[in-house]
């Protein structure tokens, strides 16, 4: 998993470093998912696994973290710049 997340985080960091001239907002997904498989590969180099805080008990719900909030809502942002914003083959 750490090899296959780092892989996953310097993409989206090639990726970022080539789009950075465009908007904050353009660019949000890429930051997203940056910072949340960093917050999850610090924690598996330093404690060997992903350390779960957040639990909703108000819920039936999974115990989760911010960086894996942020890692959903990135790929969830990613998902749709894909389908509302893909420019037609010409």
């Amino acid at each position: 998993m750490t090899v296959i997340n780092s892989v996953i985080i310097v993409t989206f960091l090639v990726f970022f470093l080539k789009n950075h001239h465009e908007s904050l907002f353009a660019n949000l997904p890429s930051i997203l998912i940056i910072a949340g498989g960093l917050g999850n590969l610090i924690d598996r180099y330093i404690k060997g696994y992903v350390v779960d805080f957040i639990n909703p008990s108000f819920i039936d719900f999974a115990i989760f973290n911010l960086a894996d909030t942020f890692l959903n809502i990135g790929v969830a942002l990613f998902i749709m710049e894909i389908i509302f914003n893909a420019k037609p083959r010409t």
